[in-house]
């Protein structure tokens, strides 16, 4: 008598990949009225992340809110979150999923630290104003 096949899966073969988590990121970005969204694939410049996301929210009540959907939403999708920092009221929220870094920024802040210009040798992917 035979056991019954099983099939194999993993959370990693059930989990999404960082350029869809990314895109995942955009999307709850772009419905929660971030502005100015930018993906940079970072792969090539980058020993630390394959995907940036960098937005910016225009209050402290935006960003908590971004933030958090961002996180949420992608760690649903199996997308596990490894470290958060920053806070609303710093106008800087850094959610970092591994390959995928997400930047959650005040004007101000995005003004003042400037990662795309940081970042200008990593490929743009996607810029919704």
């Amino acid at each position: 008598m035979t056991s019954p096949k099983v099939p194999n899966i993993s959370p990693i073969a059930t989990g999404i990949t960082a350029n869809q988590a990314a895109r995942l990121a955009i999307d709850v970005a772009s419905d929660g009225q971030a502005s100015d969204i930018v993906l940079l694939d970072v792969r090539e410049v980058s020993g630390f992340a394959d995907y940036m996301v960098i937005m910016s929210a225009n209050s402290a009540r935006q960003t908590r809110a971004l933030a958090d959907e961002i996180d949420d939403r992608v760690n649903r999708e199996g997308f596990g979150i490894h470290h958060r920092e920053g806070t609303p009221d710093s106008g800087w929220i850094l959610l970092d999923f591994g390959d995928l870094v997400v930047h959650v920024f005040s004007e101000t802040q995005r003004e003042y630290y400037r990662l795309e210009q940081v970042w200008k040798t990593a490929k743009e992917l996607v810029r919704l104003q």
